[in-house]
């Protein structure tokens, strides 16, 4: 199962520790005093964290256009127990054009997925219908959150102090310089069409043991296919921002929800 490139204000709030300060007994796996040393090491131990222990997601990305208009945006949430093999994701796109909306899918003011095993069930609902469908492929993949173990270690991560978040330390990280280009645009874009990646900065909030708590990419990319001004047949700058927070963590409860009744995927 399952974004502009304006000042990010998400990660930049009061509270920041310059680097050189006490930051506790320990630090993140891959991080030393002043730098990110090995960031395969911190991608390894996000993923390890979320393996087998259920979670929640939240996502939200907004896209628009080179004028500043909307060209559509999406709320989720995921909640995934590993163990059980057991996840549900309900999204609220707000969609252009088909943007964050399944090719499978129609366009819907709400998605909502569930998965037991490979099992997986679709509904969409507006305001006159709600229709459960069978799917191949679900948003339940969990795209956005499984970007962060390659994003850690396809930019060029620079480690900058830490904050107090609700009584916890975490570590700020950011980056502005691809490592691996091809790759970051892929896993940004999630698949859509572009000609050139523009711009990518990426910020994250780290706990000490490793998770991920809280990270957003800001992104423009050149695109002609879809996007060519009228007047000048010319293509345009697209610019998006995506914001994930992992949380609850080993205490997340995901039930089959209602509308899945007991009836398997076709």
């Amino acid at each position: 199962m399952a974004g502009s490139l304006a000042a990010l204000v998400l990660l930049a709030g009061c509270g920041a520790l310059p680097l050189g300060s006490d930051s506790g007994p320990s630090l993140p796996p891959g991080l030393s005093d002043d730098d990110v040393r090995n960031a395969s090491a911190l991608a390894s131990a996000h993923r390890e964290i979320l393996r087998d222990r259920s979670h929640t997601v939240e996502v939200t990305e907004t896209v628009r256009y080179e004028n500043g208009s909307l060209r559509g945006s999406k709320r989720a949430t995921y909640r995934v127990d590993p163990a059980s093999g057991i996840a549900t994701a309900v999204v609220e796109p707000t969609v252009s054009g088909g943007l964050f909306a399944p090719p499978f899918l129609p366009s819907a003011d709400t998605l909502e997925f569930y998965r037991n095993g490979t099992t997986v069930l679709a509904r969409v609902t507006n305001d006159t219908t709600s229709k459960r469908l069978p799917v191949q492929e679900p948003e339940g993949s969990l795209r956005s959150p499984k970007m962060v173990p390659t994003l850690l270690t396809a930019m060029d991560l620079q480690y900058n102090g830490t904050v107090e978040r609700d009584g916890e330390t975490l570590y700020r990280l950011e980056a502005t310089t691809p490592e691996d280009e091809a790759l970051v645009a892929r896993t940004v874009l999630s698949g859509r069409r572009y000609d050139e990646l523009r711009t990518v900065t990426f910020r994250a909030l780290v706990t000490a043991d490793g998770l991920v708590r809280r990270y957003t990419v800001e992104y423009a990319v050149f695109k002609t296919e879809g996007y060519r001004f009228p007047e000048t047949g010319e293509g345009q700058v697209i610019r998006g921002t995506r914001t994930v927070t992992f949380g609850s963590v080993g205490t997340t409860s995901v039930e089959r929800p209602a509308w899945a009744g007991n009836q398997s995927a076709a």
